[in-house]
């Protein structure tokens, strides 16, 4: 079995901050899972929503992952814009991989606007 899929949220993240225009604006704070208690900033939250296995008799046929990444920013503009750069960064085939959006959402918590996108991965 290969778990390229399974730690995929470790291989976008490298991708992400080698963008530029993505690590002008996040520097490198683009986190799994959570973010350290008082950054800063806009940054980004990421974790794998789910991992899938589908199986014949003859074994595994294919392996999906949901990734769901979460702009927070002081500013509703600033992560409208970095959710669009990570749209347009991860949306299509990649290394072998096809990254589709399937869902996104908005919303406002703790002073802060959240961008959210969940991209499905096979």
């Amino acid at each position: 079995m290969d778990i390229e899929k399974f730690t995929i949220g470790t291989t976008a993240r490298t991708h992400l901050l080698s963008i530029k225009s993505i690590s002008d604006i996040v520097g490198n704070r683009i986190y799994p899972g959570v973010a350290p208690e008082d950054t800063e900033g806009t940054f980004v939250v990421y974790e794998r929503d789910s991992y899938e296995l589908f199986n014949t008799k003859f074994g595994i046929y294919q392996q999906e992952a949901n990734i769901a990444y979460e702009v927070v920013s002081d500013t509703y503009d600033e992560g409208q814009r970095l959710a669009v750069l990570i749209l347009e960064n991860m949306q299509g085939r990649r290394n072998g991989l096809q990254y589709s959006l399937v869902d996104s959402s908005e919303y406002y918590k703790e002073k802060k606007y959240r961008q959210v996108l969940l991209f499905k991965i096979n």
